[in-house]
């Protein structure tokens, strides 16, 4: 507010000096209360924003896609996107940013440029007059550039194969993390077994890496997802297709040999196996609620995506001398995960 120094006339005469420089410096103080009450009332002096989330929504070789949700009513935000970087919490001083185009709420924000196989770290932020909020941060690995690769949230590599019209992880999942980067409970950690955890066999690491990891049945229910985008548990529809490629129900040896791993390491008995799929079914056995271990070696048993028929796992068990394929009902057991590609994705083996 502009102010000019005038003389006020009072019946003829002049004001003093000290009379004129008390009026002044009342003006000047009446006029920063008001500025200051302005000041509050146009939203300089706010908090910074309570909350940004967002849903990650896939990855490429050179890119990440997520989804970004104002979860609050405030008018007065002046930006909100992601940044990320190589390096764990990025922010908008030391790491890359994207911002939103427009003042929408949600935000479709495509990441490009990206290094193939590479781990970033990436977090929404939300910033208004009061400061910079951050949402919880995502760890994301890009895929491979090799299209008969694929990555999950923590960077495991799984090969693929194409058996029929079909595209198989060749490797049992051993994700602890679900698509939104949520972690699963480890069963040490968790004797209840009253969420969704993992365990790997006899909890030794060097069997989990080799035969993958053993999931119970909360993980498969659960809507967060544990496969990698553009991947599924498979359904029961999908292992009867498997099935009837290789050979049908009436010839299940023959579909067993072209299932299983050749050779003794990782079965007690190899029964002729030829692995002519490329599926390379592996003896991982699994693990009870209680959390004993059983069959290393004998058996394979892979989660069946919820049915309203309740057959929850398709098996191959081989061991003194009597081997089968099929399935069974109980849900109560630790099980492996082999994931099966979405009709609608593009990379994959040709082989």
């Amino acid at each position: 507010m502009p102010f000019k120094l005038v003389y006020v006339h009072n019946v003829g005469k002049h004001l003093s000096i000290n009379s004129i420089m008390r009026h002044f410096r009342l003006i000047v103080i009446l006029s920063l209360t008001i500025l200051l009450s302005g000041c509050e009332k146009f939203g300089l002096d706010v908090d910074p924003p309570s909350k940004v989330s967002w849903i990650f929504e896939g990855k490429t070789e050179t890119s990440i896609t997520s989804r970004l949700i104002l979860a609050i009513d405030d008018d007065k935000i002046r930006s909100y996107g992601v940044c990320w970087s190589e390096e764990a919490t990025p922010t908008l001083d030391n790491g890359n940013v994207k911002q939103k185009p427009d003042d929408s709420r949600y935000y479709s924000v495509e990441i490009t440029g990206l290094q193939a196989y590479t781990k970033y770290f990436l977090r929404p932020f939300a910033t208004n007059r009061g400061g910079t909020t951050y949402g919880e941060e995502i760890v994301c690995w890009t895929q491979p550039f090799d299209g008969t690769e694929v990555a999950d949230m923590e960077g495991n590599i799984y090969h693929t194969v194409k058996i029929g019209d079909q595209v198989w992880f060749v490797e049992n999942l051993k994700s602890t993390r679900f698509q939104n980067g949520d972690r699963l409970t480890n069963l040490r950690d968790n004797a209840h077994v009253d969420s969704s955890t993992y365990c790997y066999y006899k909890y030794d690491l060097q069997l989990g890496n080799s035969y993958g990891y053993l999931y119970n049945y909360n993980v498969m229910l659960d809507p967060r997802n544990i496969a990698p985008i553009g991947w599924h548990i498979p359904t029961k529809d999908d292992w009867n297709e498997l099935v009837h490629y290789l050979g049908g129900w009436s010839d299940v040896a023959q579909v067993e040999q072209k299932l299983m791993e050749t050779g003794n390491n990782h079965w007690t008995e190899a029964n002729g196996s030829t692995n002519e799929s490329g599926f390379t079914a592996r003896g991982g056995g699994y693990c009870s609620s209680s959390g004993r271990f059983y069959d290393i070696k004998e058996s394979a048993n892979w989660w069946i995506s919820y049915n309203t028929e309740y057959l929850f796992k398709f098996f191959i068990v081989t061991r003194k001398g009597f081997s089968n394929i099929g399935w069974a009902s109980n849900s109560s057991h630790f099980l492996s995960i082999r994931c099966i590609q979405d009709e609608t994705t593009t990379f994959a083996n040709t082989r």
